[in-house]
Formats: C-alpha cells, sequence, structure tokens
C-alpha cells in the first residue's frame, strides 16, 4: 500500500486469541510509536474479537505515547445499517484515495487466498463478492478520536 519502506515486526501474537494477550500488545506496541505518529488500527467496536483486542491495545498503546490514532472498520459494514445507534457516524471520515492505491488495497486483500477459498461442505468463504465490491470504493473510513 506504498508502505515498502516500512520495516514490519512481526509480534507473535496469535490468530483467534488476540484479546488473551492484549496486555502484551499494548505493552509491545509502546515503545514502537512516537507522538508524531499517525497510528491506523482495526475499529474496537468492528465484531471481530481480533480486530477488536488489535483496536484497543492500540487505543491504550497511544495514549500512552500521545499519538494520533485512525481506526478503520472491517466487519462492521456486514453487520450496521446506516442508523445503527452502535456505530459513532459522527466520528467517521473518509479518505480519498487514489486509483494506484485502490490497486494496491485490491491486490493486499487479494492475497490472502484461504480467504477467499470455500472454508468446508455448505460454508463458503470468509472473503464474498460483496467484500470484493467494497475494494473499488475511492474512499477508505476510519473513525476518529471522540
Amino acid at each position: 500500500l506504498g508502505a515498502n519502506h516500512a520495516k514490519v515486526i512481526c509480534l507473535g501474537m496469535p490468530d483467534g486469541a488476540v484479546a488473551a494477550h492484549s496486555a502484551l500488545l499494548t505493552i509491545a506496541l509502546q515503545p514502537l510509536l512516537c507522538a508524531d505518529d499517525l497510528v491506523v488500527t482495526t475499529w474496537r467496536l468492528d465484531g471481530h474479537p481480533d480486530h477488536e483486542a488489535c483496536g484497543n491495545a492500540t487505543a491504550q498503546a497511544c495514549a500512552q505515547v500521545g499519538c494520533p490514532l485512525l481506526e478503520a472498520p472491517v466487519w462492521m459494514w456486514h453487520w450496521a445499517a446506516p442508523a445503527d445507534h452502535r456505530v459513532p457516524w459522527a466520528r467517521m471520515r473518509g479518505v480519498r484515495l487514489p486509483a494506484e492505491t485502490i490497486e494496491c488495497r485490491r491486490s493486499a486483500v487479494m492475497a490472502h487466498a484461504t480467504q477467499w477459498r470455500p472454508r468446508g461442505a455448505q460454508q463458503g468463504p470468509v472473503l464474498t463478492s460483496a467484500i470484493a465490491a467494497r475494494l473499488e470504493r475511492p474512499v477508505e473510513a476510519f473513525f476518529v478520536r471522540g
């Protein structure tokens, strides 16, 4: 997504069980952040336990360091309707994306091949055609701190 120069640091959080290690995640993130960093994480109320745990841990680390935070909804788009009172719509902001970023986003999501294959008998893939359609949106949405 244009961050080729970024250093990737794997923190070893277990897929599907991040919540059990969220305190460790918060502690691990703090020394990696600077007050002038803009941090992007998944939304704390997204409806997926790993997304929520990452969002909570990152929000705590950002609060300790004093850096700004953007939270990206991922699964919210599946369960929320426009009038859903659980969603802080007034805190949502959109960032218009250039065409090359949209293509990078599409390629990044499509690289998760296991998510596009059926999960088993009578179970479709995790990622659906509705998700693929969202990858074409020219705007990415984020929640800002209230």
